[in-house]
């Protein structure tokens, strides 16, 4: 695929895998695909309100399922590889059939996430602002003073809705309290131009990063299917899973250490149409909620 090729991992590859690291997907769940090899841990369905065991179908939808396939699908059937191909995912359902769910679910699953033991959080989903306002400020309590304070690395979609700034939670990136653990991801195309979809870095440029988001092929819901997905929903799972890289070779690293890793260490002036005050930085490893 190429957006494999845009990241460069060959090198990376060498050294690391994702081995053992716990990665929690908070999502509309995953499906039990042959590319995720027994790398399915238990989860929860805060939607229906119950346990995932262990290797469980727990996406209705599909969206979980494509962005867990591309932090680390293991290539079993030669048609797609993850960027961390032997990372630990665990389901963490918060977003029902038709990829839609509640900031209050959200919460519940952030808390899960915590005691399931992830080291890193892919949010492929957001808000523009609208939604129960109570509600929403108990989020970001719950990530500055459970999430930030325990270690750990945050990965949100910067949002599908072509706006000068991330949308939220992504836009908490620029916060203090955030200590530099959360990156919000826009998403460009092959030609690294920024897809017309992203938002852009705004005012949480220095946390901010584009990957591959455009045309990206990965795993279904479907026993051995695949699909083609757009959104920065797809291109932040690209950064999670440099992140389970880089924690796999350096698994003492800081948490602020980790996220300042990945984003010093991405390649500058490749983006086009990076828009007024971005970063211009591509990841190249050298109201209702709603999926992004």
């Amino acid at each position: 695929s190429w957006q494999i090729s845009a990241i460069h991992l060959n090198n990376a590859w060498l050294s690391s895998s994702g081995l053992h690291i716990k990665v929690g997907v908070i999502d509309t769940g995953i499906f039990n695909h042959t590319e995720f090899s027994g790398r399915l841990l238990n989860g929860y369905d805060f939607v229906r309100n119950r346990a995932i065991t262990t290797n469980a179908n727990s996406d209705d939808n599909g969206h979980g399922s494509h962005v867990a396939g591309i932090i680390a699908a293991n290539s079993n059937s030669g048609s797609v590889v993850g960027v961390a191909p032997l990372a630990d995912l665990i389901p963490i359902k918060v977003l029902d059939s038709r990829g839609s769910g509640t900031l209050a679910n959200v919460n519940k699953g952030l808390n899960y996430s915590l005691t399931a033991g992830a080291r890193i959080i892919n949010l492929s989903l957001g808000w523009n602002g609208s939604g129960d306002l109570t509600v929403a400020n108990q989020l970001k309590a719950n990530v500055q003073s459970s999430l930030i304070a325990n270690g750990q690395i945050i990965l949100i979609a910067a949002g599908n809705s072509s706006l000068a700034n991330p949308s939220w939670p992504a836009r908490y990136a620029k916060e203090t309290w955030a200590n530099g653990q959360i990156i919000a991801v826009g998403a460009v195309d092959n030609k690294n131009l920024l897809a017309s979809f992203s938002n852009k870095a705004g005012d949480t440029m220095n946390y901010y990063i584009v990957a591959p988001g455009v045309n990206i092929y990965s795993t279904t819901n479907k026993t051995n299917n695949y699909a083609t997905l757009s959104g920065t929903s797809m291109a932040t799972p690209h950064v999670t899973g440099v992140v389970a890289l880089y924690l796999q070779g350096n698994p003492s690293a800081a948490p602020a250490t980790v996220a300042s890793a990945v984003l010093n260490n991405a390649t500058t002036s490749k983006v086009t149409s990076a828009g007024a005050g971005s970063p211009n930085r591509s990841e190249e490893h050298t109201s209702e909620l709603q999926s992004r």
